[in-house]
């Protein structure tokens, strides 16, 4: 990356390599990741904002570059966000007789390894659930008229699949006589750990 040169690169947020030049050549920034594969220096989300913690802990910190850190990860997360939720809302949604659009995810048995249900076409397992974007991707459901919208979660889903296909008479015996599997785990735990 040091043999690229600035005037060769269009800066797009998405571009790797531009992203790369700017952080490291331009602003200077330390390379703290880097790729699996190529070892380039990486610009994945958990590495911007490890710059952006080395950054701000600076006794000088740079104040242009923490400004362009904060404006390339709100774009990535804009860029993400519509392509992930907004454009699938738009394209996925079925206007019905009462007027009101719906979306209709599947539900899928089996599709993870642990015994979980997974979501495809759309995944409306993965809105994002707090934060500015959690909120603002929120607002676009409400109930139909004359309606009320609930929503609801499984009760330990995995360990209760875990116990029924293992028939282990311990892992029944949390569900069965009314345990706590989170606090029994731990006690189990600390129990093992003090031999």
């Amino acid at each position: 990356y040091k043999s690229w040169k600035a005037e060769d690169l269009e800066f797009s947020p998405t571009q790797s390599q531009a992203l790369v030049w700017i952080l490291h050549e331009f602003f200077q920034l330390p390379v703290i990741d880097k790729t699996q594969k190529a070892r380039d220096p990486s610009v994945a989300d958990a590495t911007l904002e490890k710059h952006d913690f080395w950054i701000t802990s600076n006794p000088n910190p740079n104040t242009a570059a923490l400004k362009f850190l904060k404006d390339v990860r709100e774009y990535l997360e804009v860029k993400k966000i519509n392509g992930t939720f907004v454009k699938v809302f738009i394209t996925k949604s079925i206007k019905k007789r009462d007027g009101v659009y719906y979306l209709h995810g599947s539900l899928n048995q089996g599709g993870t390894i642990s015994g979980r249900l997974s979501s495809s076409d759309p995944n409306l397992q993965n809105l994002p659930s707090s934060g500015y974007w959690g909120k603002a991707i929120k607002r676009c459901f409400k109930a139909p008229p004359n309606c009320v919208m609930l929503g609801s979660d499984y009760a330990a889903l995995e360990a209760r699949i875990g116990a029924m296909l293992t028939q282990d008479p311990n892992m029944i015996k949390v569900f069965t006589d009314g345990f706590d599997s989170h606090s029994l785990n731990t006690y189990e735990y600390a129990e093992g750990t003090e031999a």
